[in-house]
């Protein structure tokens, strides 16, 4: 969540999951290691309806700790991008309002997806995320640090995360700043609040500054012209 005006970071950074959205068409057990690492306060599961007995039967019963809320949204067909952004898109937008998470408090988890699947979260959880993780076979995603490897059905896994923001920032903050050099302050601190809230701690601190002196110029150009 964002700092408001005059605040600022700790250097300390709170490792919770508020949230987690895991999308699984196949193979469910490697969702427990995910699950059980980042013991989420509220989970979601977006799966077709075929895969819920097996969540119900082998994921549940393995979680180390309950979360405190859960859901499902149901994909009508798994290997379709319309279908599956359809059946995704507004209602997580819903189900994180009625949660009462703030942007950037969702962490997704790519699972076993299809590729449409993978799309359609992508292109859902983009306003909503500031993580995307997945398991992956340590022979395919290289070698990882021995305490990042998971042991999955015998198979060591380690962890791949990245932050899409990361990428998305630069051209919302070129918007931003278009903003800003049109005079529109308040219009450029809101955008720069906006990437504040998905970015990865590292850059919070720069776009909340961004957003400051936004403020603070949207203050001087009200006082002057009064």
């Amino acid at each position: 969540m964002p700092l408001r005006f005059g605040e600022c970071y700790s250097r300390a950074v709170a490792a919770e999951t508020k949230a987690l959205l895991i999308a699984l068409n196949a193979d469910v057990s490697a969702c427990v290691a995910t699950i059980n690492r980042l013991t989420p306060e509220h989970l979601c599961f977006f799966v077709p309806e075929a895969l819920r007995p097996q969540i119900e039967t082998n994921v549940q019963p393995n979680l180390v700790k309950l979360p405190k809320k859960w859901d499902w949204v149901v994909t009508p067909d798994p290997h379709g991008f319309g279908a599956s952004y359809k059946a995704l898109n507004q209602p997580l937008t819903d189900l994180l309002k009625v949660w009462g998470l703030s942007p950037g408090e969702l962490t997704v988890d790519l699972g076993s997806a299809t590729p449409a699947m993978a799309a359609a979260v992508a292109l859902a959880a983009l306003q909503h995320s500031s993580q995307f993780l997945s398991l992956k076979p340590a022979l395919l995603a290289g070698d990882g640090p021995v305490e990042e490897l998971v042991i999955v059905n015998g198979t060591a896994h380690t962890w791949q995360q990245d932050n899409p923001w990361t990428e998305a920032a630069m051209s919302a903050r070129r918007h931003g700043a278009d903003l800003f050099n049109r005079g529109a302050y308040q219009g450029a601190a809101d955008a720069f609040r906006h990437i504040e809230a998905r970015v990865s701690g590292g850059q919070k601190p720069l776009y909340h500054a961004f957003a400051d002196l936004a403020i603070a110029y949207s203050c001087w150009d009200r006082y002057q012209y009064k």
